[in-house]
């Protein structure tokens, strides 16, 4: 976990996925948090208490949390099992001024739910060489005539 963690300090959002009632699949940016701050999940996130993506979790525990990082062309897909905490005390102790952009009414008004996470599995693709490398096979084939190269480098499993 702790590798993981570590490796998501290279994403700054990354995008949820929940299950809607109707069975179609709904994807948000979300701005990672710093999964220290919370000793009882593995990865949270602020949102808004009243929301679809809220409604989505208390029906549908399970979702996917997946990012990409344009820098070195790295890939994470996480599954993990979702729910909503509206613990006053807790989100007054983790409000950060900038949530206010979202969040205008502050900490204190109840309309603030933390999202946290226990992840079941971590997939993660960083390509051997990054950006560059991917940049180069690319060039390369096309100079060549050929068609890049598409497959994907080995996946890291965590957990």
């Amino acid at each position: 976990m702790r590798e993981l963690l570590e490796l998501l300090k290279d994403f700054d959002t990354l995008m949820l996925v929940t299950r809607a009632p109707d069975g179609t699949l709904r994807a948000r940016p979300m701005e990672r948090q710093d999964a220290t701050q919370l000793a009882d999940c593995d990865l949270w996130f602020v949102s808004a208490a009243e929301t679809p993506k809220t409604d989505e979790i208390e029906h549908e525990h399970e979702v996917c949390v997946c990012a990409y990082n344009p820098k070195d062309r790295s890939h994470v897909s996480i599954s993990a099992r979702a729910w909503i905490e509206r613990n006053h005390a807790e989100i007054h102790r983790l409000w950060r001024p900038e949530w206010s952009v979202w969040l205008p009414e502050g900490a204190d008004d109840g309309a603030v739910a933390l999202l946290k996470l226990t992840i079941e599995r971590a997939d993660y693709w960083r390509p051997e060489g990054g950006r560059a490398r991917v940049l180069y096979q690319a060039a390369k084939a096309k100079l060549e005539g050929a068609k890049a190269p598409e497959k994907l480098p080995p996946v890291k499993h965590i957990r």
